[in-house]
Parts: C-alpha cells; structure tokens; sequence
C-alpha cells in the first residue's frame, strides 16, 4: 500500500473567556495552508480543516488523523490560536497531564511518567492508587481541563522554540514534511527524548 499523507488543521479564533481577544488571522491562516497542503502540485495532503469546533470534536479528530498509520505515512497536526506570552515575548503553550491518579478523596494529576512515578512514592506512599492515562483532551472532561491546563495557578506551560538560521527552518520543513520517509525517521530517532516501552502504536 502507498504511503498517505494526511493533514489536520485546527484553528480557533473564538473564547468563552473573555480575557482573550477575538483573534482575526488562525482561520485565514489555516484555510491558507489548507489550500497550499492539498495542492497536488506542491504538497498532496489529504486535509481536515476544523475552525472553533468545541475540544472534543478536536480530540477525535485528533485520534482520526492517527488511527491505522503505518511507518511510511506522513501525518500533520497543525494548530493555530492563542498562547501565552511573557513580558519579553516567548511564547508558551500550556500542556495537559499525561495521568490521574487517585485515592480515596484525594486525586493529582502527573506530566509525564517520572512525575507519576514521584507521585506514587511520596503523595501515594504504601497505598494503591487508581491511575487513569490520558490519550488527549478528548478524554478529559471539560472541569479537568480548566483546573490542570486553564487555570494559571496549576497548569504546566512548554515554552515555543524555533532556530532563528533560515536554513536550519528549511531543512526541519524538508525533514518533516518533505516526501523522503527516511528524513522524519532520523528526525524522530534523534530527538524522541519521550521515546518509552509503552508508546500506543
């Protein structure tokens, strides 16, 4: 079977909170990359366009785009909207938790593995938690995601990062969406720093 290459875009534009603004560019943005990736001539992507859908739509479309992908398919997630800048600039996303952990009362969230695992050895020390694993927003109810990545007090942000050479940003677009698999392999095998025995495949 010929490899795919299979696309989706979200853009959100509009927010219940009303300390964030309308913004006027992610749905033009993305209707704009959507026309360029589906060209055949240049791109030949597959694309799925999403503007203000509510986060479940998203999460299963998400889970859509992955769904039954074989090692040669290329598959892009773009998202355009807003994320947080500080008083210089950077930008940040906010990240949701990777676990749940529960007991009695009492419930954590963890980022990733060894903050599960710390959490297991000092807050859940000699007892058997239950331990729900996210696959992404769309199994998470609408209260979890405000308190873990809405609320500023609790939420986990990754600071946003490109290289400022303009060579070095064309050979990333080369490497990860150009039509050479064995480019995104190696791309994956040096910078996967989350790679683990318990990837859902």
């Amino acid at each position: 079977m010929a490899p795919t290459r299979t696309a989706l875009l979200v853009a959100t534009d509009r927010y219940d909170d009303t300390g964030l603004r309308r913004l006027t560019a992610p749905a033009a943005d993305a209707e704009a990359l959507r026309r360029v990736l589906s060209d055949p001539e240049i791109a030949g992507f597959d694309v799925r366009l999403l503007v203000n859908e509510p986060h479940h739509v998203v999460g299963r479309a998400v889970a859509d785009l992955y769904r039954g992908r074989g090692r040669n398919d290329l598959t892009l997630l773009y998202f355009t909207g807003h994320g947080v800048k500080d008083d210089s600039g950077r930008l940040y996303l906010a990240l949701p938790p990777l676990y749940r952990l529960s007991h009695g009362g009492k419930a954590v969230y963890a980022r990733d593995d060894a903050h599960r695992d710390a959490l297991l050895a000092s807050e859940f020390k000699g007892k058997k938690p239950e331990i729900s694993r996210f696959k992404g927003l769309g199994e998470m109810m609408p209260q979890q995601l405000k308190e873990t990545t809405m609320d500023p007090a609790k939420r986990t942000l990754a600071r946003v990062t490109l290289p400022r050479a303009e060579e070095t940003v064309a050979e990333l677009v080369e490497a990860l969406m150009g039509r050479k698999p064995e480019l995104r392999f190696r791309f994956i095998q040096e910078n996967a720093e989350f790679a683990a025995a318990d990837i859902d495949v």
